[in-house]
């Protein structure tokens, strides 16, 4: 390739992922692929695509919805962007894509959504099909160097209008029209992802909301998960800070391993863990677990005594066989304070009521995520005050769009992450064509004047 300022394209779209692909299909429709570019560092495009969903790709969610999502803004904030983006391009929306490239979507409990498949390697492949259909340039094994906003002084190809010079690590200079950073977050840093895109949108003048690793497993130097790990559990989770302010609450399995808590419920915690100021440590955090959340502690009480009763010959070692996971109640019998020895008609009332507090808040200490390699996805990056809910565009730099987890909004387990990448590749795809018609017809006009 030449270093010249020939090499243009009026879009170019910088991360092969989930949200670029849309992205660069998106305004590829509008304008033609000839005018779309993909650069990717990757040697193939949606590579982390095919890690998700456990290799069936879970690419979106029936119940999702504006509440779902959360960034490190006020709610209100963050739930109207989200209503804002999500009314231009929704579940419904993104299925009939898909039906439109040939993945025909099914739905799975909880509202989660595959490829009838059952393979993420059929949506990477229908995505890049489409891509290539349209004729999208894609530039593989390409990083990214550095970006430069060129105003109207210095033009983009001495057409005199503004537009962005792109320097690749091979030497190759790019320009650019319109920019579209979909480069992805910091998790999944075995994929490709290494936050280096952040460095792009601080040099446009943006503020990153410090990235922390969610959608991830917890740990805890808690010695009891050695005996505990591959536990899997009913129950609700609550995450507190300092022990004295509850933070977040979720219900559902609940995963025990060697180094602390996995699960939906948990994951879904992760991200309302906050950073030490100017530290990467974590503030002291605890969860407690309670594993009758149907049950009141009165309720519970009362269940568990009239267990003493109809259980009355058994061993008191057997008091919570059929209630809970057999190898965690020796634990929580023994934490009770409870004296094997006996029967359970023998078992007291002050027995009952330490069994019932330690089965509506058994608490662990966290110690911190098992980080960026396991996270599914980042919480955190460029502040949705700087960005247009309605268009994607930069509030700061005109004809710079962003998508996907560059931005900071994330989502809920279960799909709703990846209709954030097509929602918001989407509408950043569509105004940038828009933008690139509405100029050359701005254009022909004065020439016509």
């Amino acid at each position: 390739m030449s270093k010249n300022r020939a090499i243009k394209k009026e879009i170019t779209v910088i991360g092969g992922g989930a949200s670029g692909l849309m992205a660069a299909i998106s305004a590829a429709r509008t304008l033609g692929g000839d005018s779309v570019r993909i650069i990717e560092k990757n040697d193939k495009v949606g590579r982390k695509l095919l890690a998700t969903g456990n290799g069936r790709c879970n690419f979106s969610n029936v119940k999702c919805s504006f509440p779902d999502f959360y960034s490190w803004i006020l709610d209100e904030y963050t739930i109207n962007f989200a209503k804002e983006t999500l009314s231009r391009f929704d579940v419904d929306d993104t299925l009939e894509f898909f039906r439109e490239i040939g993945i025909l979507p099914k739905e799975e409990a909880e509202g989660r959504i595959y490829p009838y498949s059952e393979q993420a390697s059929t949506v990477q492949e229908s995505l890049k099909a489409e891509a290539e259909g349209l004729g999208i340039e894609i530039l593989y094994s390409s990083s990214v160097k550095s970006v430069k906003f060129l105003d109207n002084e210095e033009g983009t190809a001495a057409d005199g209008n503004p537009g962005f010079e792109i320097l690749l690590d091979k030497g190759d200079l790019l320009y650019t029209r319109y920019l579209i950073l979909a480069a992805g977050g910091k998790a999944g840093s075995q994929y490709g992802s290494t936050g280096e895109s952040y460095q792009m949108a601080r040099f446009f003048g943006h503020t990153i909301v410090k990235p922390i690793p969610a959608l991830v497993p917890f740990t805890s130097e808690d010695q009891r998960f050695q005996m505990l790990k591959g536990i899997r559990a009913k129950g609700k989770v609550t995450l507190w800070k300092d022990r004295a302010v509850e933070i977040h609450a979720e219900t559902g399995e609940i995963q025990f391993t060697d180094e602390g808590l996995s699960g939906i419920c948990v994951l879904n915690l992760s991200r309302f863990l906050r950073l030490r100021e100017k530290t990467d440590a974590y503030h002291d955090y605890t969860v407690r677990i309670d594993f009758f959340p149907e049950y009141s502690e009165e309720e519970l009480h009362d269940l568990l005594h009239s267990r003493t009763e109809y259980l009355k010959n058994r061993k008191k070692e057997e008091f919570l066989n059929g209630m809970i996971n057999k190898r965690l109640s020796p634990v929580l019998l023994k934490e009770a304070g409870w004296d094997f020895a006996g029967i359970c008609r023998e078992i007291t009332s002050e027995e009952v009521k330490r069994l019932v507090m330690l089965l509506k808040s058994w608490e662990v200490e966290i110690s911190g995520t098992k980080g960026w390699k396991e996270a599914q996805v980042t919480s955190g990056g460029i502040c949705i005050l700087e960005i247009s809910a309605e268009t994607m565009e930069s509030k700061r730099i005109k004809g710079l769009y962003f998508a996907g987890e560059i931005i900071d909004m994330d989502g809920l387990c279960g799909g709703y992450n990846l209709q954030w990448a097509w929602t918001s590749g989407y509408i950043a795809g569509a105004s940038a064509a828009s933008a690139s018609s509405s100029a050359a017809a701005t254009a022909a006009s004065e020439r016509k004047g």
